[in-house]
């Protein structure tokens, strides 16, 4: 009963730092905005007002939504 608890956590732990790892990409791929290579994302898309770095933002934070709630689902499946 130990054991299977003891894995069961080291599974959970190596799922959120992989979960962690990701996040931590997509943060670096929002500061490179911040970047020469981010600087053609600075004007506007089309006639709007929005900018490439606003729409990337915007994806990123549906994107962390979407990878907790995957974890979570993925938890939910795993308790023992």
């Amino acid at each position: 009963m130990k054991d299977t608890r003891a894995a069961f956590v080291r599974r959970k732990t190596r799922l959120r730092f992989l979960f962690a790892g990701i996040t931590v990409l997509f943060y670096f791929a929002f500061v490179l905005l911040w970047t020469p290579a981010g600087a053609s994302l600075n004007t506007p898309i089309g006639n709007s007002m929005i900018t490439g770095g606003m729409a990337i933002f915007v994806a990123l934070v549906l994107l962390f939504v979407v990878l907790e709630l995957t974890f979570l689902w993925i938890y939910s499946r795993e308790r023992p």
